[in-house]
């Protein structure tokens, strides 16, 4: 027994120490913990701080001391105590002692002090953060008078400690006249906010949504994100405000969490669909963030002539506290099968930022149309305005950001990358640069994109647009026999195209034929050469084991009216493969540089995949007699000689699809793991500045190391936009890389799927020829390999009369009583019964009879129905660019396309090349080397040409054109 009691001693003991290091320490979370019976100071002390504490502790002695100098009495507490009671004075007595002498005492035995302690956040975030009981910096109540309000407070449970509210009250008064706290109103609520760690703080309302299918129920939240894309907590005071509002908050560094107070900028655009509801017109938006919202029309009028049911975007025109907010018709939809309302209603559904801000504007305009010549200064540049550089693009592509040259130099080859010199005018910091760091990425759609960058900068002045000078910055390296890369150097230069060529162009010259287009004609020997460097590096990279196999792209055809008409694959030819290597030597060498010279960028990894998925992988390919070397870690020489095996086999689009699914994504981050699937021990994106920030972000690091290695002064790097950055700065911006880049991703996908889903109407109750790409728990995922689209059957369709297992180690479905079983890879029939062209999904039935005897015979049919399909009504891709372009520009209120740019583009006299200097490195690739490897999962989305003989997309989709692995995502 003595030895329980000194137990429960030293418990009592610790109990205690621990209660006086919670006051001390001012815990964020006491919800656990009865308060310790203190005095007032003790209990902001243990909120607040000490500095708080004893600033209301002195300014309280301040205002005893004026009372009692305007001779004004105390009005005293209770009873004479006997000298044994005032021993034990209670907590009650001890803060009546402090009283002023006008201070009227009400009933503090029923006034917990835990009442008073309350904090300044919505219902909803104090569900999401309950584990906080109280926030040791925020008092609230729900409503303005918050003293006739005790009943709405949110209290501290459990307390054990009593005041009065008088003096709570006074306690506060003093606290705001001594700039401890700062008061807010929002709305019908009064908030109480720490002063000293406030901050001012603007960005964009972002709605979020939460659906928990338990009970039914879908939690709304607000989140601030701000320019420089800091994410917050946001507390607005009703719903008054919108998605994509800009809006100036008060920011409490303590409890991340921002307060509304006022709106800067309003978003008021919303889409959705139109319906009847009794007499008047309401809006069902598409975005389910907005479905805490009401959307109506003022009359029913308002929607005359647009068909219920019509997707519609409209304009907010007012609205209210209460969320219910009026709209009128901005631009009718129709069913959203147009290319542009596909656009657009991806777009706005996703938040994609489309239209440029007044500052970003305000900026733009003061950018000169044409190259300075002061910026030309031979001092600063390099002049290769002489070198034949060229541009190789595809037929519609607007945007240049990279030319080539390379002449023979003894065994090997000498390889000038021009990249257009994007961080000279866009400077860290300013309108341009957020915005740009908003958005990421530039988004590709079928004959239409979202750029990164105004056009005045991306299709004009950064443009490497032929015959006209340009800023540019070089990576010029020599190519060794058998494609190892050796000395290279980066440089800023001035250059001027000599051609705008476009891939068939070049296949053309490459592939023997004869040239008679006159521009070409003096070229071709260049030409020839950058093919005989094509096939060097081609050779490296074969030797160091990077992965190749070709993706199943496709591209998209459409009629005058913007309805497609076909969907036609896609094939590279050797130009596309010729730039690809090109724009990879030059990122590898921009990463090799970075790490050389001790600096930080942000690196393209691709890690090594995960050994969970190289057993099912290796699982799964052994039913078909295959097997992947390279032991319990295989290398991605492993993966190439398995892409290699495989060619030619029955089974390889679905085996490939297998392949990648094994691979990890490659990503950005500031941290170099190597790039697996390229078999390169550094790797870095440096080639589209126009087009990706993290491009634009390597061009001002590589600005700033060749200051600090001496090759220009530190102020002239400066002056070219260099900006040197740290570790913490590139974490935080390669989440936001990688952040934008899933989004470009996901909403571009959404167009093609729509588009998809849309052609694939025509073949409803048609038999069409599939491959099974996937196989779940709930059905098959079936391809159609000649438009590559992809359907559903669930499993209910598959078996009638037999219940379905699905066995995940051989990826098929298994009939329980016949044994009957259908899986990955296997041909078979297929009926199409539905489509959704809002979501992009197709619904298939297994063709009757096509899992009986005539299965061959009944695939083969429908192989000739897809085959002998012909899309007709078909224009070209020129058109279809414009007409979209002027869509889109409507929509955007952009009072004119860029043509009128493109058009003013005039030639410049060119200047002789001038002897510089240069910072030269050694750099090698492949295994030799001691290099990791690394790859990427995705397939790649190649630049081609508007015609269907040249075999590739139109190049408006050439986010991946460069530098991207057959196959590959980079």
């Amino acid at each position: 027994m003595s030895v329980k009691k000194e137990s429960n001693k030293k418990e009592a003991k610790v109990k205690e120490d621990n209660q006086k290091k919670i006051i001390k320490n001012r815990p964020e979370n006491n919800s656990g913990n009865n308060l310790p019976d203190s005095g007032v100071t003790d209990l902001l002390s243990l909120y607040f701080g000490e500095s708080v504490a004893n600033s209301v502790e002195a300014a309280d002695k301040f205002d005893r001391k004026q009372s009692s100098e305007s001779g004004k009495s105390r009005v005293k507490a209770g009873k004479k105590k006997s000298e044994s009671e005032k021993k034990s004075v209670s907590s009650e007595d001890k803060i009546k002692d402090k009283l002023p002498a006008d201070t009227v005492t009400g009933d503090a035995e029923n006034a917990e002090l835990g009442e008073l302690i309350v904090y300044a956040a919505e219902r909803t975030i104090i569900k999401a953060k309950k584990d906080i009981a109280l926030s040791q910096d925020v008092l609230n109540s729900t409503d303005r008078d918050y003293f006739n309000s005790l009943k709405k407070i949110i209290i501290k449970q459990n307390s054990s400690v009593s005041c009065d509210l008088r003096l709570i009250k006074k306690i506060w008064q003093t606290m705001v006249e001594n700039g401890v706290l700062t008061p807010l109103a929002l709305g019908d609520k009064s908030i109480m906010l720490p002063a000293d760690a406030l901050e001012k703080r603007v960005g964009k309302v972002f709605i979020e949504y939460e659906k928990i299918p338990e009970i039914d129920v879908v939690y709304y939240s607000n989140k601030l994100e701000t320019e420089d894309q800091e994410s917050c907590i946001l507390y607005l005071p009703d719903n008054s405000v919108f998605h994509g509002d800009k809006v100036e908050c008060l920011y409490n560094r303590r409890t991340g969490i921002a307060y509304y107070v006022s709106t800067v900028e309003e978003h008021n655009l919303v889409l959705g669909r139109w319906r009847k509801t009794k007499d008047h017109a309401v809006l069902y938006p598409e975005d389910p963030r907005f479905g805490g919202r009401h959307f109506s029309f003022r009359k029913l009028s308002d929607v005359d002539g647009i068909g219920m049911g019509s997707i519609v975007i409209c304009r907010i025109v007012k609205r209210s506290t209460t969320g219910s907010y009026i709209v009128e018709v901005e631009h009718d939809l129709k069913d959203g099968a147009r290319l542009d309302s596909r656009i657009q209603i991806a777009i706005l559904n996703n938040g994609i930022p489309h239209e440029w801000n007044t500052a970003v504007k305000k900026q733009v305009d003061n950018i000169p149309d044409e190259v300075l010549e002061k910026d030309k200064d031979k001092n600063k540049r390099v002049d290769l305005t002489e070198l034949p550089l060229v541009t190789i693009d595809g037929e519609d592509a607007r945007d240049f950001d990279d030319a080539v040259y390379c002449r023979r130099e003894g065994s090997g080859f000498r390889l000038f990358v021009a990249i257009a010199d994007v961080s000279f005018y866009v400077r860290n910091g300013s309108p341009l640069d957020n915005e740009a760091k908003h958005r990421g990425t530039s988004i590709y759609f079928p004959n239409y994109v979202v750029p990164m960058l105004p056009e005045k900068l991306s299709n004009g002045l950064c443009s490497l647009n032929p015959h006209v000078d340009r800023l540019c910055m070089v990576c010029e390296v020599l190519v060794k026999k058998g494609g190892e890369l050796g000395e290279y150097k980066f440089y800023p230069a001035v250059m001027n195209s000599h051609a705008r060529l476009t891939y068939t162009q070049v296949a053309s010259v490459l592939s023997g034929e004869e040239v008679t287009d006159p521009e070409i004609v003096p070229l071709k020997q260049d030409l020839l050469n950058l093919y005989d460097l094509y096939k060097e590096l081609k050779l490296n990279r074969v030797n160091r084991g990077g992965i190749e196999f070709e993706g199943s792209e496709v591209r998209f055809v459409f009629d005058e009216n913007q309805q497609i008409t076909d969907i036609l694959p896609v094939v590279r030819n050797d130009a596309h493969m010729l730039i690809e290597e090109c724009m990879i030597a030059a990122n590898v060498c921009a990463a090799d540089f970075v790490e050389k010279s001790k600096g930080f960028t942000l690196f393209r990894v691709h890690p090594k995949p995960a050994s969970l998925k190289v057993t099912a992988f290796r699982n799964f390919i052994a039913m078909y007699g295959l097997s992947l070397d390279g032991g319990e870690v295989p290398e991605s020489s492993d993966y190439a000689a398995f892409a290699k095996k495989i060619e030619g086999n029955p089974y390889q689009s679905v085996l490939q699809i297998m392949m990648l699914r094994s691979l990890a994504l490659a990503t950005y981050t500031p941290e170099n793991e190597g790039h697996f699937g390229l078999a390169l021990g550094h790797y870095a994106h440096f080639t589209s500045p126009i087009r990706r920030y993290p491009d634009l972000q390597l061009h001002r690091e590589i600005k700033y190391l060749l200051g600090k290695n001496g090759m220009f002064s530190s102020s002239l790097a400066t002056s070219l936009g260099a900006k040197k950055y740290e570790l913490p700065e590139l974490t935080v911006l390669s989440e936001s890389c990688n952040t934008t880049e899933r989004r470009a991703d996901k909403v571009s996908g959404e167009v093609e799927m729509a588009l998809k889903a849309k052609f694939m109407e025509k073949f409803i109750g048609k038999n069409l020829p599939g491959v099974v790409v996937n196989v779940t728990s709930f059905g098959l995922f079936v391809k159609i390999e000649k438009f590559n689209v992809d359907g559903m059957i669930h499993v209910s369709e598959i078996s009638k009369n037999n219940f379905m297992t699905f066995d995940e180690s051989s990826m098929r479905l298994v009939a329980e009583r016949s044994g009957f079983s259908v899986g990955l890879g296997e041909t078979i029939t297929v009926v199409i019964t539905s489509v959704n062209t809002d979501d992009g999904k197709i619904t298939m039935i297994p063709a009757p009879g096509t899992f009986g005897k005539n299965r061959v015979s009944l695939n083969e049919e429908a192989r000739k129905t897809v085959g002998e399909y012909q899309g007709t009504d078909a224009v070209d891709n020129q058109s279809v660019n414009q007409a979209v372009r002027k869509s889109m520009a409507i929509w955007n209120n952009v009072d004119k396309l860029d043509d009128e740019l493109m058009e003013s583009v005039v030639s410049v006299s060119r200047v002789k090349a001038a002897p510089h200097a240069s910072i030269t490195k050694k750099v090698k690739t492949g295994t030799e080397s001691g290099t990791k490897k690394s790859k990427s999962k995705s397939t790649v989305k190649p630049a081609a040409s508007g015609k269907k003989t040249q075999g590739g997309k139109p190049a408006l989709n050439r986010r991946n054109s460069r530098a991207g692995s057959k196959g590959l995502k980079q």
